[in-house]
């Protein structure tokens, strides 16, 4: 209900929320998870048969999320309605499934979660096609083909999803051996003489609080959310630490409770939670020596891979701009990223907290949807404005003539390697133009042009390189160039006619305009 309401603010706004059904999907899919878990052996010796009592918690299941989701789910033309929410409910209680007989009852909430988290972190395309369905069923309508034409498997992929837990669950088919607390089975203790060696010891500590595979899953997640951006900021590490890791702040930092949670729980998975109790050690000690563990691995889950892609473009960037100059970028760019790393710590110390002192194998599940909730809302770390700070940073600018035109492009040192990718767009668009003599004689490449009506007013025409970031520079920037054009010319040039301009910059069909020859003088004038 409360996610149904916070729907229902943002759409009186007039706005819209594509990820509804993912939202209300994993709301409603993941508390149902947590039956399938109460499961014991009084239950394989009772008299009524046992698969009988899973197909019916299933068919109870199946029927509760199916109200849940015609009840809930605005009302939507766009193929994201009831039958989208149903669709992610069954694809997730199907992963919830398969992780019950993969890694045991106290993390089967581990697949749906990371499928959840990993699903809001890319925009859907505007021309998806088969692989879009496939990867991002999640995010994907229901209609059997997408707009481009192509066809939408995700109801295919969600339902084998749904079958597949289900055969799991009613065969009882269970790969984790153990759920109970006990930290032998966790890694055995080679001992020296009788005793414990304190490698040993740690090893099994280590294992036992599961801090490995959650590095490894967390550094997942937060990689699958930067590479699914790599055309916003690659090759550029300021653009990477200054405003795509700020971006997903609200992701990072609940990775990092859920790190801590699990963690702080190890005295329960162990059973050593009454002996603490009797141990002579304070237990601020205890807990400080948990909190420790769990900021190694939140710091080493979301630091590896944010320092390996900020490396991996500083040296992209330097063939390209020079050293000076990715350096700088470089050094520029860490301060909103040291901020989201220390958001995070915090985080994860308050999930170590909640962890410690309560039990259940819910606790994760809930403490991180209760941060993801808690940072939607929250003061975010603020991005950079990198035109700006570019633009104040390098004093010159370099430019390149476009062959056979009167024009020329200019840009900052960091964007010197999309130069030639800039001149080559800018010359298809002009070729194509019908009055390409009236045009400005000057273009401007940014990361970020103007876009709209309200366009703040720019020295030259722009065009944005936004989205066509990559370790490589491409050939051509993206399909939004003349788009880019047509609103920044308008601002450079507030005399002109923003119709008459899109059939100049070739956008629209040249049609007959009584503006059309003042819009002309108006940029002959413009040009000077």
């Amino acid at each position: 209900m409360a996610v149904r309401a916070a729907l229902l603010v943002i759409n009186s706004d007039g706005g819209g929320v594509d990820v509804a059904p993912l939202w209300l999907g994993t709301a409603m899919t993941l508390p149902l998870l947590f039956t399938f878990s109460c499961e014991d052996s009084q239950d394989v010796v009772a008299p009524r048969p046992l698969l009988w009592r899973r197909a019916a918690l299933l068919a109870l299941t199946l029927g509760t999320t199916a109200l849940g989701a015609w009840l809930l789910t605005p009302a939507s033309a766009d193929g994201l309605g009831p039958m989208a929410t149903w669709r992610n409910c069954c694809a997730l209680l199907g992963l919830g499934l398969i992780g019950l007989g993969l890694v045991g009852s106290t993390a089967l909430w581990l697949l749906p979660l990371t499928a959840s988290l990993t699903s809001m972190m890319f925009a859907w395309p505007q021309y998806p096609g088969p692989l879009h369905g496939m990867v991002g069923f999640l995010r994907a309508p229901v209609d059997p083909h997408f707009s481009s034409g192509s066809w939408n498997l995700s109801i295919p992929v969600s339902a084998a999803l749904a079958v597949a837990g289900m055969l799991v669950h009613t065969s009882g088919t269970r790969v984790a051996v153990h759920d109970g607390p006990a930290l032998a089975r966790f890694g055995s203790l080679t001992t020296i003489h009788g005793e414990a060696t304190a490698s040993t010891l740690a090893q099994g500590l280590g294992r036992v609080s599961r801090s490995r595979p959650l590095t490894v899953i967390a550094g997942f997640v937060c990689t699958w959310t930067l590479l699914a951006s790599v055309g916003k900021w690659g090759g550029s590490p300021r653009l990477l630490l200054g405003n795509e890791v700020p971006s997903g702040a609200f992701i990072h930092a609940p990775l990092g409770a859920l790190v801590g949670v699990v963690i702080g729980q190890t005295r329960w998975r162990t059973g050593v939670a009454v002996w603490q109790q009797l141990s002579g050690r304070p237990r601020w000690s205890l807990l400080l020596q948990e909190c420790r563990r769990s900021i190694m691995a939140t710091t080493t889950a979301l630091g590896v891979p944010i320092g390996a892609l900020a490396l991996l473009s500083t040296a992209t960037l330097a063939t390209q701009s020079g050293v000076a100059v990715a350096l700088s970028e470089l050094a520029g760019g860490m301060t909103p990223t040291l901020l989201v790393l220390l958001e995070a710590g915090l985080l994860c110390v308050l999930g170590t907290v909640a962890g410690w002192f309560m039990r259940g194998i819910w606790i994760p599940a809930l403490v991180m949807v209760l941060a993801l909730a808690a940072m939607i809302p929250a003061p975010r770390v603020p991005v950079q404005d990198v035109d700006r700070i570019w633009a104040a940073s390098y004093a010159s600018t370099v430019c390149s003539p476009v062959p056979d035109l009167d024009v020329t492009v200019c840009t900052t040192p960091p964007l010197r390697g999309y130069l030639p990718a800039a001149v080559q767009s800018v010359a298809d668009i002009y070729q194509r133009a019908p009055r390409r003599e009236a045009l400005p004689n000057r273009v401007l490449l940014t990361d970020r042009g103007p876009m709209g009506v309200s366009a703040p007013h720019s020295m030259d025409p722009t065009v944005s390189v936004r989205r066509s970031h990559g370790l490589q520079p491409p050939r051509e920037l993206g399909p939004t160039t003349a788009e880019s054009l047509t609103y920044s010319t308008l601002a450079w040039c507030p005399g002109a006619n923003i119709g008459d301009l899109m059939m100049l910059w070739g956008q629209d069909d040249w049609t007959a305009s009584p503006t059309m020859s003042r819009t002309i003088q108006a940029l002959e004038e413009c040009r000077g």
